[in-house]
């Protein structure tokens, strides 16, 4: 049974799972709460346990969503414009829906739920339309209803091989562009409306793009960083696509696993999460290392409403850590 331990900084759930957390992500309510979402991957066997939604500032479990026991491999949370909210899973068996708020499973839809979908992505576009956007084998990317789960669009050509992480930025000025990284390490960028490639490629970091992950600046500025499974990672500028900083290196024997990012003190920092169980937090302009490393399976950041920076971490035991940083 999971229970609470909290400390100066932070809080640890004790036993909210029995394997590894992983995907962990935060979420904001409709109402503007924080929630962390949370599941568990225990070797490459598929978790009974499933997704949950605990709160931010107790620790304690908001809602645990039913028919969610598969293999989580990321999961994407948005709010739609009439209040509702919609949860979305990339999983082996395709993408899965929830109701964001009542927990309820939305129906199976044939174009979500034909294979393995390696990444999601979700966004409220500026047409209003309320879109998940899907990776997968094909060398495409799926657009369809988030709600719904009628698809929409296949964004092709720019990939030659599997598609394994894509991300929506909004931009200043009332746009919205798509990010897809591949396992030839090619990442792209497409206007998110018309469904149209944006230039050449972004990068071509030639190792598996397995995580993309965006920022929005305290100056407007978007930022994406892109990184490989291998542990290199790269920033952009999401707008003009001009690079940012230096290269970094993650030092990891196996897999990096998930990326995060915040602006502490007007400093770009990402941190880095390892199959080793190690998070370790990077300067993106000098691309050296800006702490000491910690523990930790996959790591999760976000800005809560009062201005603080926290962090979340995964353990390979089951426990999830939640910890605030100094703002200064």
């Amino acid at each position: 049974m999971a229970h609470v331990e909290k400390f100066a900084t932070g809080l640890r759930i004790v036993s909210a799972y029995s394997g590894a957390v992983a995907p962990i992500s935060f979420m904001r309510a409709s109402a503007g709460d924080h929630f962390l979402l949370t599941s568990s991957t225990p070797g490459v066997t598929p978790s009974s346990e499933g997704i949950c939604r605990w709160h931010v500032d107790s620790g304690e479990l908001a809602l645990a969503y039913p028919e969610s026991g598969v293999l989580p491999l990321q999961h994407a949370f948005m709010n739609l414009a009439d209040g509702r909210g919609v949860l979305a899973a990339a999983t082996d068996e395709g993408i899965l829906r929830w109701d964001g708020y009542s927990g309820a499973k939305l129906p199976d839809s044939p174009g979500l739920t034909n294979g393995t979908k390696w990444g999601v992505a979700a966004a409220l576009l500026p047409n209003g339309r309320a879109v998940l956007a899907g990776a997968g084998p094909d060398s495409e990317v799926g657009l369809c209803d988030a709600w719904t789960g009628e698809e929409l669009k296949q964004l092709a050509g720019g990939h030659r091989s599997t598609v394994k992480s894509v991300l929506f930025v909004e931009l200043p000025g009332d746009s919205m562009l798509i990010f897809s990284g591949d396992d030839h390490g090619v990442v792209q960028r497409w206007d998110a409306i018309s469904g149209q490639m944006i230039g050449g490629p972004l990068c071509d970091l030639g190792g598996i793009v397995n995580l993309l992950t965006s920022y929005r600046c305290a100056n407007g500025q978007a930022i994406v960083v892109c990184g490989t499974l291998d542990g290199d990672l790269r920033c952009f500028d999401a707008a003009t696509g001009e690079a940012i900083g230096r290269p970094i290196s993650v030092t990891c024997d196996e897999y990096m696993l998930s990326l995060a990012v915040l602006e502490i003190s007007g400093a770009l920092r990402v941190f880095a999460s390892t199959t080793e169980e190690v998070v370790t937090q990077w300067d993106i302009q000098t691309g050296s290392m800006a702490a000491d490393p910690q523990s930790g399976y996959t790591v999760a950041a976000t800005i809560l409403t009062d201005g603080t920076p926290i962090i979340a971490t995964g353990e390979s035991n089951g426990d999830i850590i939640i910890r605030r940083l100094p703002m200064g």
